[in-house]
């Protein structure tokens, strides 16, 4: 049987134990607080949180698959059912709902029928170690493919523990890749090399990429038996998964399980497992507070797995590190506030803008400017930057403290915000790329001075050497300079915005 997502089983008739197993999982998640917010932010809502998670993720599709952030469930199939394997449940909400909630990594435990039988002539189907009447994958993945043929500009890391060995040798995993091929078949970005080769998680892949190729879907899991399985799935092995979710310390320390290296250099998973056997069990997978799911992403964690997630949900919510409730309003521009959350503001407000080095360090500007002019603020930091992380932005928070509102480097495309990120400038001086003319004795000079990142002028004077005497211009103006008869070239020198620029212009006659 299943449950509504309201937490009660839909149609008739009604039976007390599914309805009472339902509605104790739900409250598990509906006694958490909500997440902090500026007492000026308006309260959040439904609409507010699928919008900010929305772009948030999308966000970070540029972002290699180590440090890529994922809004993810344990078990995500398992929910209240017929089965008996199912009356300890992780979810509520259906494979549908999950991904209507945000959830972008999916987890599907694979076991022959009647597991730990080893009957392999038969599909495979989802469970958790023991089966009974649970649906097969084949059902499963079917939903999830009409879910992605519904919205094509959605990725999802699907994450198959597959536990298909047994008699027969490759059987339980080839007939489980002919499922693969039968319901996601083109969807599926497939790992290359020879057949029977284990490849590992394209960390350096992005979410973009896989996009590009006209793809929706990355598989990871175990490896499998024979070469048809691991044609399809990639080897979860780089991924690590931490196992005290209460230990977890703040940032900038975030161990004692995880080092920062290890942070850097691999996709960085925690998860909670709400089940009574889990409870039983005494895993370190204990419930994640939305102060902790904030914790975790100040720390860099890229997958973090919740059981019972639902639409309204405190920890949904504390996924949200980037626009501030009520956010993006009207408005192009983008702002992150002293207390780490983004706000729209008008294009022509003077702030500091948010800086990002080439080692990744985040400053503010040292001047204020209207957005169109931020660039050249950041010339000795790099270059303009938005976070694409929770990590990246607690690190921006704390790097721009003192500088008020800082603008980021996103703008307004549309009904979408995307990266606006430009390489910090000087200006320079510019002159056309032929010579110049002289006629009876006297060359006529015009010169430029512009900011190439912004592609705003400034005026400066300038000083024109090597004619028959120095001379002064004011660049953007053409300036008459009397030369000599062997004069071949003149310099323009121009002091301005804290440095001393040449220019060398060549004479014809």
């Amino acid at each position: 049987m299943r449950c509504a997502r309201d937490g009660r089983r839909p149609g008739r008739p009604r039976r007390s134990w599914i309805t009472a197993l339902c509605a104790a999982t739900t409250a598990l998640v509906l006694g958490a607080t909500t997440a902090t917010a500026s007492a000026a932010d308006p309260a959040p809502t439904r609409a507010w949180v699928d919008r900010a998670l929305d772009l948030q993720h999308h966000l970070a599709d540029d972002v290699p698959l180590r440090d890529a952030p994922w809004l993810a469930t344990h078990n995500s199939y398992n929910r209240p059912s017929l089965a008996l394997a199912t009356l300890d449940p992780n979810q509520t909400l259906d494979l549908t709902g999950q991904l209507d909630a945000g959830v972008r990594h999916l987890e599907i435990d694979v076991h022959p029928p009647l597991a730990p039988l080893p009957l392999l002539d038969q599909p495979a189907t989802v469970c958790h170690t023991v089966c009974t009447l649970e649906q097969p994958l084949e059902a499963r993945l079917t939903e999830l493919t009409r879910w992605l043929d519904r919205h094509p500009a959605e990725v999802v890391l699907l994450y198959l523990e597959s536990h298909l060995e047994g008699r027969g040798g490759t059987t339980g995993y080839d007939a489980g890749a002919a499922v693969l091929e039968r319901t996601l078949g083109r969807r599926v970005l497939r790992p290359d090399g020879p057949p029977g080769t284990c490849r590992p998680m394209p960390l350096e892949l992005t979410r973009a990429q896989i996009l590009a190729a006209g793809r929706q879907l990355l598989l990871i899991g175990p490896c499998g038996v024979g070469a048809r399985w691991s044609s399809w799935v990639f080897d979860e092995e780089p991924r690590i998964t931490a196992g005290d979710n209460a230990a977890l310390r703040d940032a900038p320390d975030c161990g004692p399980e995880i080092t920062r290296v290890q942070y850097d250099a691999h996709p960085v998973r925690y998860y909670e497992d709400l089940t009574m056997l889990g409870a039983a069990a005494g895993t370190g997978h204990t419930r994640m507070s939305p102060a902790l799911v904030a914790r975790m992403l100040r720390c860099g964690v890229d997958i973090v797995g919740f059981d019972h997630l639902l639409r309204d949900d405190a920890r949904r919510t504390a996924f949200v590190w980037s626009w501030a409730p009520g956010q993006p309003a009207a408005g192009d521009c983008a702002a992150q506030r002293p207390d780490g959350r983004w706000t729209t503001r008008p294009c022509t407000d003077a702030l500091r803008a948010a800086c990002r080095a080439a080692d990744g360090r985040w400053s503010a500007s040292p001047v204020a400017l209207p957005a169109a002019s931020a660039a050249r603020g950041c010339r000795e930091a790099g270059g303009t930057a938005v976070p694409r992380t929770g990590r990246d932005g607690h690190r921006l928070r704390e790097a721009a403290a003192a500088a008020g509102d800082v603008w980021l480097g996103l703008r307004r495309a549309g009904d979408r915000w995307v990266p606006d990120e430009r390489a910090g400038c000087g200006p320079t001086l510019t002159a056309p790329a032929r010579r110049w003319r002289v006629r009876d004795g006297v060359a006529r000079i015009r010169v430029g001075l512009r900011f190439a990142c912004t592609g705003e002028p400034l005026r400066a004077r300038f000083r024109v050497l090597g004619g028959r005497r120095s001379v002064l211009g004011t660049t953007g103006r053409t300036l008459r300079v009397r030369v000599g008869p062997r004069t071949r070239s003149l310099v323009v020198r121009v002091a301005a915005d804290d440095a001393v620029h040449r220019l060398r212009v060549r004479l014809r006659r």
